[in-house]
């Protein structure tokens, strides 16, 4: 298994939707990284919590960290919070 990273980018979809990508990653790459911007950070920590009960000794790694950038509407220059989360682990066989 190479340590290829996949990311993953937490949007608006169903949590679902990013739990099956986050194994898909792992299952191809062997890391996942889950990116959460602003209201969707919450969405990215839920996500991992998900992975972490389907693999077998996950280990995670989190950053966080401010962005900027600038509104095209109102060209004010704003800050959002971003989260990354690298996890890896074995995934479970569907009897354990």
């Amino acid at each position: 298994m190479t340590d290829k990273i996949e990311e993953v980018y937490i949007g608006d979809k169903l949590s679902g939707k990013y739990v099956n990508a986050g194994l898909w990653a792992i299952k191809s790459g062997g890391v996942a990284r889950l990116m959460g911007r602003g209201h969707n950070i919450k969405r990215c920590v839920d996500v991992t919590e998900i992975l972490k009960r389907k693999l077998n000794n996950p280990e995670t790694n989190i950053e966080i960290w401010t962005e900027e950038y600038m509104d095209k509407k109102t060209k004010n220059l704003l800050k959002v919070s971003v989260i990354a989360i690298e996890i890896t682990g074995t995934i479970k066989n569907e009897d354990e």
